[in-house]
């Protein structure tokens, strides 16, 4: 019997994976937290 170990949450990728894609660009190790500093939050 198998057992998943994991789920990925596709949702809190699109901003990496938009930037991956499009951009060829690496997002960094946290883009979220980089943004809300940049815009003072």
């Amino acid at each position: 019997m198998s057992k998943p170990i994991c789920e990925v949450d596709f949702n809190a990728n699109h901003l990496r994976l938009n930037l991956a894609f499009s951009a060829k660009e690496y997002a960094g190790e946290t883009p979220y937290e980089d943004i809300g500093e940049i815009a003072g939050m």
